[in-house]
């Protein structure tokens, strides 16, 4: 939603200022924003450089498969706790 507004602010502004229109503040902002660096007060370029890294599919599956295990070793710790309470 970020992006789009942004972006449709841009396009609209852009009409008026054609060099808004080779900005890219809406990525420049979620860069920030995932860095935990995004302020009121940022002062923002419109410039942004994609990264060009493929992710690690292997390595993101890996992160998932480990979360699903300790998710279900806590539910059945959960159970175990509660089989015990009822006896």
């Amino acid at each position: 939603m970020l992006e789009r507004d942004v972006n449709n602010i841009r396009s609209t502004l852009g009409q008026y200022a054609p060099k808004l229109l080779d900005t890219h503040f809406a990525q420049e902002m979620w860069s920030l924003f995932e860095k935990g660096e995004l302020r009121p007060d940022s002062k923002l370029t419109g410039f942004f450089v994609r990264n060009q890294v493929s992710a690690d599919v292997n390595l993101v599956v890996g992160a998932i498969d480990d979360a699903r295990d300790e998710a279900l070793r806590r539910q059945r710790g959960r159970e175990e706790m509660r089989a015990l309470g009822e006896n």
